[in-house]
C-alpha cells in the first residue's frame, strides 16, 4: 500500500502594501495593495482578496487571481481606516490567509495663527467683594504664540492607537502584563486595555498576536490612556502633545464679539475668546454640541454613560439625535465634553510671565469628559491628572469647587484621558 503525502499549504500571504497601520495613506487616488506570497512546493498560486471600512464588512473584491497587486479605485474617506486580507489557493484548493492588515487616510488638521491671545477666566475676582484671585484667572497676560501651528481636528481614535501599538509590537517589542501595555524599557505604562476596565475598546487577540478594537467602536476616542502613551504616539509620528496654551487658544480663540476685547500696552487690543467653543452657553439646548453628563445622546442610553464617536457633534442628524456644531473658532472639534485630553505642560499655578514648569507630579488636561457637566468643560477650566496613573483606573477622584459658574477639576484620574496631537 502506498500512502499519499499530504500536501502542504501555501504559506500566509506577507508583506503588505501599504505596510500594516500605515498612515496619511492618499485618500484620493486609487491604492494599490500588494503583497507576498509563497508555496512550499514551489506551485503557482492564486490569490482572493477581501477589503472593507470595517471588520465586519470585510468583503472579497478579487478572486483567483494571478498577480500579487490589486487596484482598488478611491476615493475613499479622510480620518478613516480600512481593512484587508489576502487568501493563497494552490492548484489543488488548500490555501492559507494572511492577517487582517489596515492603512489609514490623512487626518484633518487645523491651522491656528500666530498672535498673542488672553488665557485663563476673565473672572479676575472670585466676588466683586473679595480679594480672594481666581485661581483660574492668568495674570501673565497676553500670552504670545510666535508660530502658527497645526491640531489634529478630531481626537486620536481607537484603531489609531490600536495601529501604533501594533507597529511597536513588531519593530521595538512593547509589554503587555495584568492587561497594561507598557513601553520597551518596561518603565512606564502606555495603556490598560479590555478586558480589565471595560471603558477601553483595545484587547490583544491571542490568535492574531495583534491588538484589535471591538467591531464598531473603531472611530470612538481611545480612552485609559497615561500621559506616557499619549506622548508615546505623538512622538512615533514625528509630532507632539500641545501646550496648554496652543490648546487654550485653538479651543476659544480671540473672537471679540461675545466676551468683548481688553487693551495690553498702548497698542494690542485682543478679543478675550469664547468661554465655550461654539460661543457663550445657553442652556439645555447646547448639551448637543458636546458630550456631557444627562446630554441624552444616543450613547448615554446603552445602560451607561459612554464616549461619542469623535466629530460627533457637528450639527447633523446622528441616529436620529439633532447634534449641534461644537467645533471651535478654528475648526477643532470635540474640545469640549466627551473626554480629557492630555497636554504637554506640567500643572502648577499661573505664573507672570507665562511660564509652564519645567518638571512636576501632574500633567495638565483640558476639555471635561462625558461623566462630568458641561461647567467642566469651558474653555478655559484646567484639571490635572498623575503622568503615571497606575492605580484608580476604574473610578475618578475628583475634589470640586464651584468657580464663576464652572466646575474647577483638581485631580482627576487619566480613566477617561484621551490624546489629541499637533503639528
Amino acid at each position: 500500500t502506498v500512502l499519499a503525502t499530504a500536501k502542504e499549504p501555501p504559506d500566509p500571504p506577507f508583506d503588505p502594501v501599504p505596510t500594516h497601520g500605515a498612515s496619511d495613506v492618499d485618500e484620493i487616488l486609487p491604492i494599490t495593495l500588494a503583497w507576498t506570497g509563497s508555496d512550499p512546493a514551489g506551485e503557482d498560486l492564486v490569490f482572493d482578496v477581501y477589503f472593507g471600512a470595517t471588520l465586519g464588512s470585510v468583503d472579497q473584491i478579487a478572486t483567483g487571481q494571478t498577480d500579487t497587486t490589486l487596484v482598488v479605485p478611491g476615493p475613499f474617506e479622510r480620518n478613516s481606516h480600512y481593512f484587508w486580507r489576502v487568501v493563497a489557493r494552490d492548484r489543488t484548493g488548500v490555501s492559507a490567509r494572511s492577517a487582517i492588515w489596515g492603512f489609514n487616510t490623512p487626518v484633518d488638521r487645523d491651522t491656528i495663527p500666530e498672535g498673542n491671545f488672553v488665557m485663563g477666566d476673565t473672572l479676575k475676582y472670585l466676588d466683586p467683594d473679595s480679594t480672594r484671585l481666581n485661581p483660574l484667572w492668568h495674570p501673565g497676560n497676553p500670552i504670545p504664540i510666535s508660530f502658527a501651528y497645526s491640531l489634529d481636528r478630531y481626537l486620536v481614535t481607537n484603531q489609531q492607537y490600536a495601529d501604533f501599538l501594533n507597529q511597536k509590537l513588531s519593530r521595538d517589542g512593547i509589554y503587555l502584563a495584568d492587561d497594561e501595555v507598557w513601553d520597551p524599557g518596561v518603565e512606564n505604562i502606555w495603556i490598560r486595555i479590555s478586558p480589565a476596565d471595560t471603558d477601553c475598546d483595545i484587547s490583544f487577540s491571542v490568535a492574531d498576536s495583534a491588538f484589535v478594537v471591538d467591531e464598531g467602536r473603531e472611530k470612538f476616542p481611545v480612552v485609559q490612556v497615561t500621559w506616557f502613551g499619549a506622548n508615546a504616539y505623538a512622538r512615533f509620528y514625528d509630532r507632539r502633545l500641545p501646550r496648554e496654551s496652543e490648546w487654550e487658544k485653538a479651543a476659544r480663540g480671540t473672537n471679540d464679539d461675545m466676551l468683548g476685547s481688553v487693551v495690553y500696552g498702548e497698542t494690542d487690543t485682543l478679543g478675550l475668546g469664547y468661554p465655550y467653543p461654539w460661543g457663550a452657553w445657553t442652556g439645555d439646548r447646547d448639551l448637543n454640541r458636546g458630550n456631557f453628563r444627562n446630554c441624552g445622546d444616543p450613547y448615554e442610553n446603552e445602560g451607561r454613560v459612554r464616549t461619542t464617536p469623535v466629530g460627533f457633534s457637528d450639527g447633523s442628524v446622528r441616529l436620529g439625535y439633532q447634534t449641534g456644531n461644537g467645533a471651535s473658532p478654528f475648526g477643532v472639534s470635540d474640545m469640549s465634553g466627551n473626554v480629557w485630553e492630555w497636554t504637554d505642560d506640567w500643572h502648577a499655578d499661573y505664573q507672570s510671565p507665562h511660564v509652564p514648569p519645567a518638571t512636576g507630579q501632574f500633567r495638565v488636561i483640558r476639555g471635561g469628559s462625558f461623566d462630568k457637566s458641561y461647567g467642566s468643560a469651558a474653555t478655559w477650566n484646567r484639571c490635572r491628572s498623575s503622568v503615571r496613573c497606575t492605580t484608580s483606573w476604574s473610578s475618578s477622584v475628583v475634589r470640586r469647587r464651584r468657580i464663576s459658574a464652572c466646575w474647577r477639576e483638581d485631580s482627576v484620574s487619566c480613566w477617561i484621558c484621551s490624546v489629541r496631537i499637533r503639528r
